[in-house]
C-alpha cells in the first residue's frame, strides 16, 4: 500500500508540473511594433546648430544666426517644412521658407532624403536635419539643426 501511495503522489506531482508547463509554454511572444512611417520618423522641431559653406563648418555659437526647422507629417511619405533661420543681430531673415509636399525617400545609408519638386533639398538622419541652399552670390550652404 505504501508503494501505491508514493506512486500516486509521484503521478500527481508530475501532472501538476506538466499542466503548469503547458500554460507557460503556450505563451506567445508579442509581435514587435511596426516601425513608424518615414514622415513620423522625421517629424519634430529642430533647432539650428551649424552652418556649412565652401569648405567651412561653423557651429551656431560662432555664427550670427538663430532659428528652427519644423517638420510636420502630411502623409506617410510627405512632410511640410517650415524653416525660420534669422540673423541674431538685426532679426532679418537668412532663410525663411514654408513648403508642403516634401517627399521622403529612404536611402541605403539609413538616412531619409528630402525632395521638393523633384530636387534634393536635404537629409534627415537620426535627430539631425540638413537643409541645402544657395545664397544670393551662388554659394552653396547647408544648415544643420537637431532635435
Amino acid at each position: 500500500m505504501n508503494i501505491k501511495i508514493l506512486f500516486s503522489n509521484f503521478c500527481t506531482v508530475w501532472l501538476v508540473l506538466f499542466v503548469a508547463y503547458s500554460f507557460t509554454a503556450c505563451k506567445k511572444d508579442a509581435d514587435p511594433a511596426p516601425a513608424p512611417d518615414l514622415a513620423t520618423q522625421t517629424a519634430g522641431l529642430y533647432t539650428y546648430s551649424e552652418l556649412a559653406y565652401s569648405t567651412k563648418t561653423v557651429s551656431a555659437d560662432h555664427t550670427n544666426l538663430k532659428g528652427t526647422i519644423t517638420v510636420t507629417r502630411q502623409t506617410e511619405t510627405t512632410v511640410s517644412l517650415d524653416v525660420k533661420i534669422q540673423v541674431k543681430s538685426d532679426g532679418s531673415d537668412f532663410m525663411v521658407v514654408s513648403v508642403d509636399n516634401v517627399e521622403l525617400m529612404e536611402t541605403s545609408s539609413g538616412a531619409i532624403a528630402l525632395h521638393y519638386e523633384g530636387e534634393h533639398v536635404g537629409m534627415v538622419k537620426g535627430n539631425t536635419v540638413k537643409i541645402e541652399g544657395v545664397d544670393d552670390e551662388q554659394v552653396k550652404f547647408t544648415i544643420t539643426a537637431t532635435k
